[in-house]
């Protein structure tokens, strides 16, 4: 009986990972996308461009090349969901941190919302390294916003930014003068 009971116990803690892979339907934007079950899930710590912005198809396609029918694994943080509903998770397939690896690729910048900030000191200092520009849409051609009058470039959702916020790539807001604001932390 103690046996039986052992091997049971044993079974039910290897089929109860806290991180269980899962395989990932669709792939919406580089930084959300759809799991077989249903769930909806938006990356944490980063921001991709939007559909339609410069550098949107560039980040999907290398989204879905990654993780669009494989198994990954998700790791949570404080917050579950978003206001969209959505599931709010650190995404790896196999020993890729697939959060990371949008930064590093220049697929993606930081985005912290609080109060998920788990690996915030690490997607930092991959996002303040030097990358390659020339196949990639970092830089150049993220969109930034600017307000009438004032000196900063802007992520959106910044506080800063008021409601005559400009969009702008970010080559043009440098090329006019704009300095990145030091709360949002923009790229350089």
């Amino acid at each position: 009986m103690k046996r039986l009971l052992a091997c049971f116990c044993l079974a039910l803690l290897a089929g109860c990972s806290a991180n269980p892979a899962a395989t990932v339907r669709h792939v919406y934007d580089g930084d959300s996308f759809a799991m077989a079950n249903g769930d909806q899930v938006r990356l944490i710590g980063i921001d991709a461009p939007e559909k339609g912005q410069p550098g949107a198809d560039e980040a999907r396609t290398f989204l879905k090349k990654l993780i669009e029918g494989k198994q990954i694994r998700l790791e949570g943080d404080k917050e579950n969901r978003d206001k969209y509903k959505r599931l709010l998770r650190y995404a790896y397939i196999g020993d890729i941190f697939i959060n990371a690896e949008m930064l590093r690729r220049g697929y993606a910048t930081t985005l912290f919302i609080p109060p998920n900030d788990l690996y915030k000191k690490e997607l930092l200092a991959i996002e303040g390294t030097p990358r390659q520009t020339d196949d990639k849409f970092w830089a150049k051609n993220i969109q930034v916003y600017i307000t009438d009058g004032g000196a900063k470039y802007h992520r959106a959702g910044c506080r800063h930014l008021t409601e005559t916020g400009k969009p702008f790539t970010m080559t043009h807001a440098k090329d006019k003068g704009y300095q990145p604001c030091k709360d949002c932390r923009p790229p350089e």
